[in-house]
């Protein structure tokens, strides 16, 4: 009977170094506390294999430059006017002249005939679209050159590279 109250007592203390060196390393002492216990001295070998946390924490840490100056206070009385966003330029001018090269490297987007917007898809895709006629030349169709949706019949260039002149 007393051997089993030795092993217990020795299982506690094992456990409480587990949780007191878990604890100097950064880890979780409850936890360590508990595998200790639970495993004896292999809990112990385990946190000692186990790289140290405060390294890998102060390694991914930015360095404090003493130059730097400390930040204004800010006073919640005063009454601070959110900075506005930039606009968004937009401008009416027609899209650059598409060429073969450049009509190859894009991708597009249409609008189905349940209106919802499909893409993105390549050149390649976009020209079987138009001959299996999923699409047609009065369906909207958008890429990054443009600065809104547009037809085929909008776009000659591409509507000539696509070969439906």
């Amino acid at each position: 009977m007393s051997s089993i109250y030795i092993t217990f007592f020795t299982l506690i203390l094992i456990g409480l170094l587990c949780s007191y060196i878990a604890q100097s390393r950064n880890r979780n002492a409850t936890v360590w506390f508990i595998i200790g216990f639970c495993t004896g001295l292999l809990g112990v070998t385990i946190l000692f294999l186990l790289p140290n946390r405060a390294n890998r924490q102060l390694k991914a840490a930015p360095v404090l430059n003493s130059d730097m100056a400390d930040p204004a206070p800010i006073n919640p009385e005063e009454n601070i006017e959110p900075t506005p966003l930039p606009e968004e330029k937009v401008t009416n001018e027609p899209p650059k002249p598409l060429d073969d090269k450049t009509a190859q490297e894009l991708y597009y987007y249409y609008i189905d005939k349940d209106s919802e917007s499909v893409g993105p898809i390549n050149f390649t895709a976009l020209k079987k679209a138009l001959q299996d006629q999923i699409i047609a030349l009065t369906t909207p169709i958008w890429y990054e050159q443009l600065n809104d949706w547009a037809t085929l019949n909008d776009l000659p260039e591409l509507k000539e590279i696509l070969g439906k002149e």
